[in-house]
């Protein structure tokens, strides 16, 4: 984030989570928010307490990756209560970090949030949205709040065509760290026939992969492009399975 001039960070729905004063500790502007005053409170208990989880050559480190720290003074954690479906009211940031509370929502409440978020974020601005165990047509609901609204998504279409061409052939199989497997609970895979449906499943899922495969090494150049340019709003979705 330091490579991009990344400087002032959100964390919507923050929670009690320990990654904004992490953040903070390492030169970021940190605004946390939640619609939990609690969970502000807490925020702020953090935010007043130096944090010292970091050892001498764990900063080293980090300052290797993030070359701009250094120059860096010091970073500040803002925590305050707000409600993500509205307005962002401190100015435009750099970049969102939104820790599994975004896939739970409703579908008004996705495309709020949706339209916040993007609003909020200066252009060429990045948000990363971290989530766990969101499967099959749950992953085209969260991207297309984000695409209606103006994200763009790397290399969406060819994610998209990977998990459609698996579901259009009938395969059953959740997606397991990046890799489709096929689901045993499915009907097709128990009782007669059903190592036989299995093994022609495992053979066919090889052939739509190599297919995959194919299609990312051809788009590489466009999605460098991307990366690449500064002024494209890029939101990234972190699926998280296991």
């Amino acid at each position: 984030m330091a490579d991009r001039g990344f400087r002032k960070l959100w964390f919507p729905g923050c929670g009690l989570d320990g990654c904004p004063r992490v953040y903070a500790s390492l030169g970021y502007d940190v605004w946390a928010t939640d619609i939990s005053r609690s969970a502000v409170a807490v925020q702020r208990q953090m935010a007043e307490q130096p944090y010292d989880g970091l050892r001498d050559e764990d900063i080293s480190r980090l300052r290797y990756y993030l070359p701009n720290l250094q120059s860096w003074t010091h970073g500040a954690l803002h925590a305050h209560v707000h409600d993500f479906r509205e307005p962002f009211p401190w100015g435009e940031c750099d970049c969102i970090l939104n820790i599994r509370s975004f896939q739970g929502l409703p579908s008004d409440s996705l495309n709020k949030a949706s339209r916040t978020f993007y609003t909020a974020l200066r252009e060429g601005g990045h948000a990363f949205f971290d989530t766990q165990n969101v499967q099959g047509d749950s992953r085209d609901v969260l991207e297309d709040a984000l695409l209606d609204v103006g994200f763009t998504l790397p290399g969406i279409e060819t994610q998209r065509w990977y998990r459609h061409a698996i579901r259009d052939a009938g395969i059953i199989a959740n997606f397991v760290m990046g890799r489709p497997v096929l689901s045993r609970k499915g009907a097709r895979y128990r009782g007669r026939g059903a190592d036989a449906a299995a093994k022609a499943d495992e053979e066919l899922l090889i052939d739509i992969s190599a297919q995959y495969q194919r299609r990312v090494e051809a788009s590489s150049e466009e999605q460098q492009r991307i990366w690449n340019d500064t002024t494209i709003t890029i939101a990234h979705i972190v699926y998280n399975t296991g």
